[in-house]
């Protein structure tokens, strides 16, 4: 292979991948708040263990903005950010589940059939990657909208 060609296709696999931008880096970040949003439910101080969800739900957006608003979408990116969505969610319900003297506990089968669903959507996915090839998932609004709890 021609050096030059070498040269362009590690330039379209640095660009594909950027893993070093802000967003992500924002990402990274809201993954690490994981620990210390159960933490705070282990403490029973729920108004700063909501105070981690709220601030992780609104990096959630900003990082998404930011990559788009400053071209800095990328391959690992779109990897990290609904990976980093689902540990909360899961983490969140299951932490809210076990029963630790808080008043209001999430019911078994609720958080039993909330993290069913995110398994057969990855199951789907995953089928859809081996069979189909299919590479792309982008989030409809509909599914941005579960995210969200509604009374």
């Amino acid at each position: 292979m021609k050096p030059e060609t070498r040269q362009k296709i590690r330039r379209r696999v640095e660009e594909k991948l950027r893993p070093l931008t802000l967003p992500n880096f924002i990402t990274m970040m809201r993954m690490a708040m994981v620990p210390f949003f159960v933490l705070a439910v282990w403490e029973h101080d729920f108004t700063l263990a909501l105070w981690i969800f709220i601030i992780a739900g609104l990096t959630d957006a900003f990082d998404g903005y930011l990559a788009r608003r400053m071209d800095m979408e990328s391959l690992i990116g779109a990897y990290l950010d609904p990976i980093a969505d689902k540990m909360l969610i899961t983490v969140a319900y299951i932490a809210l589940t076990v029963p630790l003297g808080q008043e209001v506990v999430i019911p078994l089968w609720l958080t039993i059939l909330a993290l069913f669903r995110d398994f057969v959507i990855m199951l789907v996915a995953g089928v859809l990657y081996i069979v189909e090839g299919l590479r792309e998932f982008p989030p409809s609004p509909l599914g941005k909208a579960t995210t969200f709890p509604r009374r």
